[in-house]
């Protein structure tokens, strides 16, 4: 410490070349503890702890008062660069907290569908990383699929040698992943020569995995890890809410269609007909160019707008004749 003091090297700042690539280890030692959930508090209750400790030692042991003076100057000066660190660390922490809080908001607040709230999400989290393109892509069978796209350009594609759906199955935290650079990316250029790798999982199960591609040289700190890792888990959420909704969808349709498939065994008339008149409506919505959630709803329709005459008796309802007031009842 004596030596860092009277070191005469001097910088820009007026501190001694070897002070100053101190004041950058404590900085970078901040960093570590507050990321890991040290508060600011304890952090400086430690670093006064150590300088305390060593400030009995110094006024205890066999220094000359001069040498005394010295050291425990230089331990103030210790004292105050630590705490000046904590303190920049801990303010910078807490505006990219803030920011990171903010962009979340951003993504949680959404009326529009999954598509398009998944390229926004996406985009906005490439953004925030100043990167590349952000993908979705999810598990089926053996492989990867593409789901969702969002941000920046960016050209780059994942190992074909590695078996992605064990890999992701073993995984527990992200991870960065090099990828391969070819002639055919390097023609095009934008290659993205790196990727962070964020699995998607929903109640356990895994579905995908969140691709972000990153630049040359780009480091993810922890604090980036936490916000790359928050959006996964709601894009993970979003992914398996839909999915659920599917499910439920196809068994409510499923056990619709099994109604109509006993109407139209109760009745040789109707056989067909559900079917045929589904496939009419579709033409239609083709010819009129409507939007797809018009067509199927439309399909829908069309294919179950006999299903009523399931409660209505046999003897009502193939009447050859005319109803009497009862029956119409």
């Amino acid at each position: 410490l004596v030596v860092m003091r009277l070191e005469p090297g001097a910088t820009e700042a007026g501190e001694p070349a070897e002070a100053v690539r101190f004041y950058q280890a404590l900085r970078t030692e901040a960093v570590s503890w507050l990321a890991g959930g040290v508060s600011l508090t304890q952090a400086e209750n430690v670093v006064l702890g150590l300088v305390g400790s060593f400030q009995d030692h110094v006024r205890h042991g066999p220094f000359s008062p001069q040498d005394k003076l010295l050291v425990l100057a230089a331990l103030e000066w210790l004292s105050r660069q630590a705490m000046l660190a904590l303190s920049l660390v801990w303010h910078e922490q807490y505006q990219q907290a803030s920011k990171d809080l903010l962009l979340l908001e951003r993504i949680d607040r959404s009326d529009e569908g999954l598509d398009a709230w998944l390229e926004r999400a996406l985009g906005l989290l490439g953004e925030a990383f100043g990167s590349g393109p952000a993908l979705v892509m999810l598990r089926e069978a053996e492989t990867l699929v593409l789901r969702a796209r969002g941000g920046g350009e960016g050209l780059w594609a994942l190992p074909e040698s590695v078996d992605w759906p064990t890999r992701l199955g073993e995984a527990r935290d992200p991870w960065v992943e090099k990828l391969p650079f070819g002639p055919e990316s390097e023609a095009r250029g934008g290659w993205m020569p790196q990727a962070l790798m964020l699995p998607l999982r929903h109640e356990g199960h895994l579905l995908g995995v969140l691709v972000l591609g990153l630049r040359e040289g780009r480091r993810v700190a922890v604090q980036d890890r936490r916000l790359a890792q928050a959006v996964a888990g709601r894009v993970a959420a979003a992914l398996g809410r839909s999915m659920l909704e599917e499910r439920r969808q196809d068994a409510y349709l499923s056990a619709i269609g099994e109604l109509v498939g006993s109407l139209e065994n109760m009745d040789g008339f109707e056989a067909g007909h559900a079917h045929y008149l589904e496939a009419l409506t579709e033409e239609l919505g083709s010819r009129l160019d409507l939007p797809p959630d018009q067509r199927e709803a439309l399909a829908l329709a069309s294919r179950f707008h006999d299903l009523g005459k399931i409660a209505v008796p046999g003897k009502v309802l193939y009447k050859a004749g005319t109803l009497t007031p009862e029956e119409r009842a």
